[in-house]
């Protein structure tokens, strides 16, 4: 059964969004990773449990950042981050992977689960 947290997914998310924000270890602001044992002690709990941790993600989803559970710990990042990455091409791809199966325009999945009926 799981335990019956007071403090709602929103308001780790909100709090999680804040740290991001404010300055310490050494930063002004940005990513960072905080343990397990300080986010249960956040929920007043003695265990995260999955449903919350995907309800504690989505919340930090729509405000803007993205929570990694690297099981004993969280890293919680912009989505701004992302924005900045490298786009992978088909022609990259190909370069490491070989081949693609279906190419540009090709059969879909409705299409291959219509040719497996």
């Amino acid at each position: 059964m799981n335990e019956c947290s007071l403090i709602s997914p929103r308001t780790v998310a909100v709090q999680l969004a804040e740290l991001y924000e404010r300055p310490f270890g050494g930063k002004s602001h940005g990513r960072f990773r905080i343990p397990i044992k300080l986010v249960r002690r956040m929920l007043q709990q003695k265990r995260v449990w999955p449903d919350q941790i995907e309800a504690i993600r989505r919340e930090l989803y729509d405000l803007g950042y993205v929570l990694h559970d690297m099981e004993g710990f969280w890293v919680v990042v912009s989505q701004r981050t992302f924005s900045s990455y490298r786009r992978v091409n088909e022609a990259s791809l190909v370069a490491v992977a070989g081949p693609l199966a279906f190419p540009e325009g090709g059969a879909d999945n409705d299409e291959l689960d219509e040719a497996a009926e």
